[in-house]
């Protein structure tokens, strides 16, 4: 679990609006839109909040699209690997989904 006691107030703020959004709607914000939802004019500002929350581990962004923004401490969902359960009758079965 990444360590939040070493985020400012700000970035803090930052981090959870972008964890918001993703939660809510499956994709992150741009950089545009975290301004506009914290008052801060240039571009450059943002940049500056994620490149200290991409140091300290916490997202991950894939070069330079508008939307590509992870959050490090969140586990994906299984992918639906199948698994081998036991059955109290039998052998080991493959699950259907």
């Amino acid at each position: 679990m990444p360590d939040f006691s070493s985020l400012t107030e700000r970035q803090r703020e930052i981090y959870d609006f972008i964890r918001g959004k993703i939660e809510n709607r499956g994709y992150g914000p741009t950089v545009r839109e975290i301004g506009l939802g914290f008052g801060i004019k240039s571009p450059n500002g943002v940049m500056c909040h994620l490149k200290a929350l991409e140091k300290k581990g916490l997202i991950k962004r894939e070069g330079f699209s508008a939307r590509a923004i992870q959050l490090l401490d969140v586990r994906p969902e299984s992918g639906g690997l199948p698994f081998l359960v036991r059955v109290a009758a039998g052998s080991p079965t493959q699950s259907v989904a």
